[in-house]
């Protein structure tokens, strides 16, 4: 939820800019207090809440922020040599913004359809992902997302000439920027993922995938009700049961404020 509120406030910022409004860090942490989290925070209750019991809205809002500053100012790391980048939100210029596509699939009746996370100007496709913790493994090399995006981008006719995952990587205390890497995917490569994606697609159809009942997994999906009534209604009992431990939290912090400011200073001289 935190990566998907910090997402939207990055594409309100790549939006203004891609219409000229000179948007700067500012604006953007003020689009993601007062829309992006609060937003993002509704529709998460609606598919079942918060799970995670040691991690507070307020938490989310710090890391929001400091993420924010991050991606805008602060220089990045290249994965795969360690070298120092400019930052990425100062310099990206882009030409296309969470822009929707469909791909045919060759041979079968399916779409593939996706959204375009941001493609710059330097015709190079851009994905913005959130993690806790630094991954040993270069993303945009084995990003099924990118492969879709270029598939989009290619069948406007439009040249891809790098992938690109750009990580915030959120820890106690600092935020890591990672810049993952890769070249556009061969042909051959985008025919296997789309071999790959078709047996999957087919497999669905014939109903071989078991229903899942997970919530990280089923809390991204819109068809919670449809699929299992009383899976959603959990979703329900456990966002009443965060809203209830956020409220003990604050009443908690409050109490201990309060009897500080209260406790009688000590006189000069130990008297």
């Amino acid at each position: 939820m935190r990566g998907m509120a910090i997402h939207d406030a990055v594409e309100w910022f790549l939006t203004a800019r891609l219409k000229e409004l000179a948007p700067d860090l500012t604006g953007m942490q003020r689009q993601f207090e007062l829309h992006s989290l609060p937003e993002t925070i509704k529709s998460w209750e609606k598919r079942g809440g918060i799970t995670w019991k040691d991690y507070s809205v307020e938490e989310m809002h710090d890391d929001g922020l400091r993420a924010l500053a991050a991606w805008e100012g602060q220089p990045a790391r290249e994965f795969a040599t360690d070298a120092e980048l400019p930052p990425i939100g100062k310099n990206l210029k882009p030409v296309m913004v969470e822009e929707t596509f469909d791909v045919k699939f060759s041979n079968v009746e399916w779409y593939f359809t996706g959204r375009i996370d941001t493609y710059c100007d330097k015709k190079i496709l851009h994905d913005l992902k959130t993690t806790g913790k630094n991954t040993p493994v270069n993303q945009a090399m084995i990003s099924d997302q990118l492969t879709g995006e270029q598939m989009g981008l290619e069948e406007r006719g439009m040249m891809v000439t790098g992938l690109e995952i750009d990580q915030l990587v959120i820890l106690k205390g600092r935020v890591d920027v990672v810049v993952h890497r890769a070249a556009p995917r061969t042909p051959e490569e985008i025919q296997s993922w789309l071999q790959d994606t078709g047996e999957i697609a087919r497999a669905i159809e014939a109903r071989q995938f078991p229903r899942v009942r997970d919530y990280q997994t089923c809390s991204y999906c819109e068809y919670q009700a449809q699929c299992s009534p009383d899976f959603a209604r959990a979703g329900e009992i456990a966002a009443e049961l965060q809203k209830k431990r956020d409220a003990e939290k604050a009443a908690e912090k409050e109490a201990k404020e309060s009897a500080k400011a209260d406790k009688p200073k000590k006189a000069k001289g130990g008297k």
